[in-house]
């Protein structure tokens, strides 16, 4: 058995809703930061490791507050949704630069070995269903060479939100609905999934890598998320002194013929059907895009919290008056 640990308390003010890096060593100190909850009770700060503790026990179970309370870890259901919060902040404060779209800065040097990563993946021989009904199947024989400059694959993701400013407006009976009520449904709903949510743009890597943007309402298709990540131009941007440029490849809805976007062959009304070889080489390329829609299925298995729509709640957080931040 683990030795426990004191927990001395002070009076000092609490680091919870700070947002700076160096925050963790103020909040690394048990015996110097504590929180005053609304009763004037002193609670001493958590231990570091208790906190990761629970932020990754949460984050694989789902269990809200109260059940991580009751179940594991004990205390104060307010006093851990406190530090649930402050080290959400903080982990996306530190690390924005490493898994939002800047994160491919560090892999620009190595696209050409991703191009031949996805190369080699796409000669390989593969079986595809040649009837589904009939249950029957053809193996077919690789790619000579890959078509398309690409480094990595690009895709969107949506998670189911709650509905946002659901409830009354008051606690009394008969109140009305909240005044935000009709914008924010509109804003966050999408017809395509029958949803309220939120989506996320995905670049996935040959090194198993992922960088994103987002969140962003789940209205938006995935070209209007593409234009607010402006991540064709950055990728422009970071290979401008490079001999050769790559692009990233996504399914059918990003055929908008970007310098650094790319998608399969294809073929609008009135033009030429796509040729044997055309077909062959989506069926090809489509085959080692799967990696991307693994991932997704991965995270969802890792962490169960991605599957809580309570977890997801897009009304703003107390202080903010309005909803531009959503539809602007």
């Amino acid at each position: 058995m683990g030795t426990a640990i004191s927990r001395k308390t002070s009076t000092s003010t609490s680091c919870y809703a700070s947002t700076d890096a160096s925050a963790l060593k103020i909040y690394c100190c048990p015996k110097q930061r504590v929180h005053q909850d609304s009763d004037g009770i002193y609670e001493p700060n958590i231990h570091p490791e208790e906190l990761f503790l629970y932020f990754m026990t949460r984050m694989k179970t789902g269990n809200d507050h109260t059940q991580m309370c009751d179940d594991i870890f004990g205390g104060s259901e307010k006093r851990w949704s406190l530090a649930w919060r402050w080290i959400l902040f903080y982990l996306d404060e530190r690390y924005k630069n490493i898994i939002g779209h800047q994160g491919l800065l560090r892999f620009v040097d190595d696209f050409p070995r991703f191009y031949t990563a996805i190369q080699q993946k796409v000669q390989q021989s593969y079986v595809h269903d040649e009837d589904e009904h009939n249950n029957t199947h053809e193996e077919t024989s690789g790619l000579a060479f890959l078509p398309f400059d690409i480094f990595g694959f690009i895709d969107c993701s949506i998670d189911r939100s709650i509905r946002p400013f659901s409830g009354p407006a008051g606690d009394y009976e008969g109140a009305g609905r909240k005044p935000e009520y009709p914008a924010a449904q509109r804003a966050f709903y999408t017809g395509f999934k029958k949803l309220h949510g939120i989506k996320v743009e995905t670049v996935f890597l040959p090194n198993g890598i992922s960088t994103i943007f987002g969140p962003v309402s789940a209205r938006r298709s995935d070209i209007p998320v593409l234009q607010m990540s402006n991540l064709n131009e950055f990728l422009v941007r970071i290979q401008i002194h490079n001999q050769h440029e790559y692009s990233a490849l996504g399914d059918s809805a990003y055929h908008v013929n970007l310098r650094c976007i790319c998608s399969y062959f294809k073929r609008y009304a009135g033009q030429q059907p796509l040729t044997d070889h055309e077909r062959r080489c989506n069926r090809a390329i489509k085959k080692a895009r799967e990696s991307i829609e693994y991932i997704y299925g991965l995270l969802s298995e890792l962490f169960h919290i991605t599957a809580c729509p309570s977890e997801y709640n897009p009304s703003p957080l107390p202080g903010q008056k309005h909803l531009s931040w959503i539809v602007d």
